[in-house]
């Protein structure tokens, strides 16, 4: 017996290739940033109520998480709908920055800290919940799909890898010092995404092509 048709090559895990279009490579840029910063309160948030003695502690964490939730589906059902998906997650990641500085203000009420959680929670889970509707929505050619959301969730891992130890360095020093690094990687990440839009409509009018 013959096979009908031929079964399809090897596919590369990482193809540089790929790194070569602008937009793409700005997004894992988007996608690293963002991560490094993201979990730096979800590690650190209980540690943070504990030694500004608010009751509750051991809630923040749950609060935070219970956020999430929300965060990860009405943002990405107003991408589906109505924006394009760079949009709703550069608003996203915008809020988490903006909440991020606000971080440094709650010092002492255990109720602001509560509501600070769930709303970072949402913010945050809608940054990871659009990833991959992010890349996929400029993905002219969806063989290479695959290998894109692998080269994306990459640079993702090891933004979390570097985020919470360099966290967990600067916060015995200074608690503003952790917040102000959590807070400027993610104006990063949103700087980033802003920039993969624009060099999206650059490409759209003509100015450079997306290698195939």
């Amino acid at each position: 017996m013959k096979p009908r048709a031929r079964p399809p090559g090897r596919r590369k895990i990482f193809d540089f290739a790929l790194l070569k279009e602008v937009p793409y490579g700005i997004m894992n840029l988007a996608t690293f940033f963002g991560f490094v910063g993201q979990y730096i309160p979800y590690f650190f948030i209980e540690q943070y109520a504990a030694q500004h003695r608010m009751d509750f502690s051991f809630y923040m964490l749950i609060i935070m998480n219970v956020g999430s939730i929300p965060g990860r589906i009405p943002p990405s059902l107003i991408a589906d709908k109505f924006f394009h998906p760079l949009h709703v997650l550069a608003a996203c990641t915008g809020a988490a920055t903006l909440l991020a500085f606000c971080w440094i203000a709650i010092t002492e009420s255990t109720a602001g800290l509560a509501v600070w959680c769930f709303l970072y929670g949402f913010c945050s889970g809608a940054f990871v919940s659009l990833q991959g509707a992010a890349v996929a929505s400029f993905t002219t050619n969806m063989a290479t799909i695959g290998t894109r959301f692998g080269i994306n969730m990459f640079c993702g891992a090891l933004g979390i890898l570097i985020g919470s130890p360099v966290g967990g360095a600067i916060f015995p020093v200074s608690w503003v010092g952790c917040q102000l690094f959590c807070a400027f990687t993610l104006l990063c990440s949103t700087a980033a995404i802003v920039g993969t839009w624009f060099a999206l409509q650059r490409e759209k009018h003509g100015h450079s092509k997306i290698p195939n």
